[in-house]
């Protein structure tokens, strides 16, 4: 009898520790009707303060829509951010237990056929940087790398839409990434013929291997100078300089990674002239180029010139982001302070 009693009294102090650990386990389930008409800005803070982290994002349209996992409590949240602000908030179970990881590839598919701006979007939302950008006919090429997960993506666009996207080999290393052509985009062909290679001889122009193998500062000779300054970006440099003298445009683009100055000249819009120098002093330019600017602006040059963000943390009313190039290797952080890029560092921590 007072066996059994005592198996009684057992059981009935582990029913109470159960129940006590469930309720403590709901107690700390965020409300998430406190997120609902909040700005979308200010919801992610909080969600990021209350240790949640972005899983997934994707657009459609005019709404974002975002996955948020907290990994202590199990909770997993979606949001539905429209014009800036939360327009509903649900408990979700997509998150599948843990956020994006290398093992945890993107879903590409949900891209095809998306307006090319809002695909492109979705692809930075979820870490991706642009590393390569060209046009052939009415077809424009991307390469985009993300370097947390190691996930390579090409996507195909024509008359604003993507229209074929597949995961790719050639988001690192050469020059002649042999992408092809589309010869057949509704029956998804693809021809496997490289891009021709274009002579790089140029009158007055000095040909200067870069330490990055997979650049060469005469690959710009001869280009459309916005396509040249998009190029030198996407490889690492930043602009330090400009100057005009006559009808010529003078810039100087320092790479913090390899070290390398390079100058380019510039008449009636085509660069006419790259050469070596001396002359960038080996400054922080990012810091130079994007301070006091607005943050957003700022961000969207940054992820252009072939970074993706791989961290976002908040400290009071600072807002700390790293960027990580995959193909020039540099990481840099940024400081933001009331909308604005109150200072940007070369940093050690992406990896």
């Amino acid at each position: 009898m007072k066996c059994l009693q005592l198996k009684n009294i057992f059981l009935v102090i582990v029913l109470a520790v159960t129940y006590s650990s469930q309720s403590q386990s709901n107690t700390n389930l965020l409300d998430v009707s406190q997120l609902n008409g909040m700005k979308s800005k200010a919801a992610y803070v909080t969600l990021e303060q209350n240790n949640f982290g972005n899983s997934k994002t994707f657009q459609e349209d005019d709404v974002t829509y975002k996955l948020w996992y907290n990994s202590v409590s199990g909770q997993c949240i979606k949001t539905y951010s429209k014009n800036f602000y939360i327009a509903r908030v649900e408990n979700s179970t997509s998150c599948k237990g843990k956020n994006t990881s290398a093992n945890n590839p993107y879903n590409i598919s949900e891209l095809s056929k998306m307006k090319s701006k809002a695909g492109y979007t979705t692809l930075e939302q979820n870490g991706f940087g642009n590393t390569k950008t060209f046009q052939e006919g009415n077809v424009t090429y991307k390469l985009w790398y993300n370097s947390k997960t190691g996930q390579c993506v090409k996507t195909y666009s024509r008359n604003f839409y993507i229209v074929k996207v597949e995961n790719s080999n050639n988001c690192g290393g050469n020059t002649n990434t042999g992408l092809g052509s589309i010869d057949n985009l509704n029956n998804n062909t693809v021809s496997t013929t490289s891009t021709p290679t274009i002579s790089t001889t140029q009158t007055n122009t000095t040909t200067v291997t870069s330490v990055n193998n997979s650049f060469s500062i005469s690959d710009i000779s001869g280009m459309k100078s916005k396509a040249a300054y998009v190029t030198l970006e996407q490889n690492g440099y930043a602009n330090s300089k400009t100057f005009q003298e006559g009808n010529v445009t003078y810039k100087l683009w320092y790479n913090s990674k390899t070290g390398e100055c390079l100058k380019t000249f510039s008449r009636n819009f085509y660069i006419v002239k790259t050469e070596n120098s001396n002359n960038c002093n080996n400054t922080n330019v990012y810091n130079s180029k994007y301070k006091g600017l607005k943050s957003k602006a700022v961000y969207t040059s940054i992820e252009q010139s072939g970074f993706g963000n791989t961290k976002t943390f908040q400290d009071r009313n600072v807002t700390y982001k790293l960027w990580y190039n995959s193909k020039t290797d540099e990481c840099i952080k940024t400081f933001s302070k009331n909308y604005y890029i109150a200072k940007v560092e070369i940093s050690n921590s992406c990896k």
